[in-house]
């Protein structure tokens, strides 16, 4: 499973965007690529029905050619002597793809002719906790945890870029290109992004504890590509 989904929903309905968003009928399709996509349903006065998509298939980001957006650097004093450090750089987005949403389109209009894809629920920031962060306790971990160049916060529409920069030393630098030559303990470090819903309740008062929404992704996963294409390429 390439995405953890964590919800945190109610039996309850939310006004979202002038639309009722009915959660206690929110609902999973699983994609042809094994991805888990929640679903919310809404209805209009036109009787046309919307409906919307919770945060999903957290990724690397691509260029317009297609490749990973991941740049990995080492740099050394002088020539033939050991790495001195290096400068790690990736970008992080969320959302589905073009080809997702068209499949997500024809299933949902097998289920209800009158579909109509809204697009993603509308999210905030929760008050309480942070956004964004880096989870596990090995020792990759800490070096994502602690060498970060830049605040982290989780991005709230899909396709917006999340950017992580790093400068590290020797040590953290033997640490990084270890754990991208054995992967295994990437897949102990995550990134985990938590969302409060945009909206009021239409039928009782509501926590903010009863509308976070956490979407998580191990680093094994979120580096695939790169791992993929060091391994095949030249």
């Amino acid at each position: 499973m390439l995405n953890l989904i964590i919800a945190f929903v109610g039996l309850f309905s939310i006004v979202l965007n002038a639309q009722v968003v009915l959660v206690e009928h929110s609902f999973k399709l699983t994609l042809r690529d094994g991805t888990i996509v929640q679903m919310v349903p809404g209805s209009s006065k036109s009787g046309v029905n919307t409906y919307y998509y919770f945060p999903v298939n957290l990724r690397l980001s691509k260029t317009t050619n297609g490749e990973p957006e991941f740049s990995f650097l080492t740099y050394e004093n002088k020539k033939d002597q050991p790495v001195e450090g290096s400068i790690l750089h990736f970008l992080l987005v969320w959302g589905l793809t073009a080809e997702q949403e068209r499949e997500v389109v024809l299933r949902l209009e097998t289920r209800d002719s009158l579909a109509v894809l809204n697009g993603c629920i509308s999210l905030e920031i929760p008050s309480k906790g942070p956004s964004m962060a880096i989870e596990g306790k090995n020792e990759i971990a800490g070096v994502l945890q602690k060498s970060t160049s830049l605040d982290m916060m989780a991005a709230l529409t899909p396709g917006t870029k999340m950017a992580f920069a790093y400068h590290l030393n020797a040590d953290q630098t033997n640490v990084f290109q270890k754990a991208m030559k054995q992967p295994a303990s990437l897949k102990e470090v995550t990134v985990a992004l938590n969302f409060r819903f945009h909206g009021i309740s239409s039928s009782r008062s509501m926590t903010e504890d009863s509308q976070l929404f956490g979407l998580k992704t191990d680093f094994k996963n979120l580096f695939a590509p790169v791992l993929h294409h060091k391994k095949n390429g030249p």
